[in-house]
């Protein structure tokens, strides 16, 4: 539904998804993106999404409060930047939680890949090819 004329937010579950790996242990993702569609300007027919923000987070289990070790945020109202949360408490730097640790703009489509290549995730077999094909239409069509 939108909580504004013509704005859209996408959060698939309240509740992390829970995602196996290959070694039989769950890694866990909230993801939630605010976005928009209208008619393409570019493409007699088509429609063009722009997404207006988005947080990701990747946990080790079910409880996004301690739970969690990483989270990709682009929250233009609130900070302009494109930023990383990293939730580990460092010896010598401190409490890494609360720093904004610059990144570009990440595509859902890249942290899928993540979960898969790095942390193990369970994907079908051709993954690599259809996170290939979004990610390049994706980086195609963008409009920043």
């Amino acid at each position: 539904m939108p909580n504004e004329r013509g704005v859209y937010f996408l959060q698939p579950s309240e509740l992390p998804l829970r995602l196996p790996t290959a070694g039989g242990d769950y890694v866990y993702l909230w993801a939630a993106q605010r976005f928009r569609y209208e008619k393409s300007r570019r493409f007699l027919g088509e429609w063009k999404v722009q997404t207006m923000q988005y947080i990701y987070t990747v946990g080790g289990g079910p409880n996004q409060d301690t739970d969690a070790f990483a989270a990709w945020h682009w929250h233009p109202a609130v900070r302009e930047e494109c930023h990383l949360h990293v939730y580990h408490d460092d010896e010598l730097i401190g409490p890494l939680r609360k720093m904004h640790l610059p990144t570009t703009r990440v595509s859902f489509e890249q942290i899928l890949g993540f979960l898969i290549a790095d942390l193990g995730v369970r994907a079908r077999t051709g993954w690599e090819g259809v996170l290939s094909d979004s990610q390049d239409r994706f980086t195609e069509y963008k409009s920043w």
